[in-house]
């Protein structure tokens, strides 16, 4: 559809759009501003799986800082990612050793002890999934 064919269907809805600023010219209903605008904060801790949904958006500098975007987004063997809060602040890496599982998981700032627990308690979750006994984490920081 070429944008003068649409303007009929923008125009019936005139008065219900704001526009808002994110880094380009964006609209939303104005009825859902005040919620997009308060929504809560993120919080907690997940290993997300190579190629997750979550990161696979338009707008990654939103989830990960741009001098990091190399080290999670490979076109071959991509890592897994570790999600802090809403944000990614790191990569992690898993393979089988014998009945156990190693993990190795490089963040890009060091991660608080709350964070790492939160993560070692993900990485048992991976491990039983994959049917191992234990797992071992190793971590480690640019």
């Amino acid at each position: 559809m070429r944008s003068r064919e649409g303007e009929a269907w923008w125009d019936l809805l005139d008065g219900e759009m704001t526009e808002v600023d994110f880094g380009r010219r964006t609209w939303v209903l104005t009825k859902d501003l005040d919620v997009l605008q308060s929504s809560p904060t993120p919080a907690g801790v997940r290993l997300l799986p190579p190629r997750d949904l979550y990161t696979q958006g338009r707008d990654r500098s939103t989830i990960i800082d741009k001098q990091f975007h190399r080290d999670v987004f490979k076109a071959v063997s991509e890592p897994g990612a570790v999600l802090v809060d809403g944000r990614i602040l790191g990569t992690w890496r898993a393979r089988n050793n014998g009945k156990n599982l190693s993990m190795s998981v490089t963040a890009f700032d060091p991660l608080s002890a709350h964070a790492r627990k939160a993560v070692e308690s993900e990485a048992e979750k991976v491990a039983s999934l994959r049917g191992a006994a234990a797992v071992e984490v190793d971590f480690e920081s640019y």
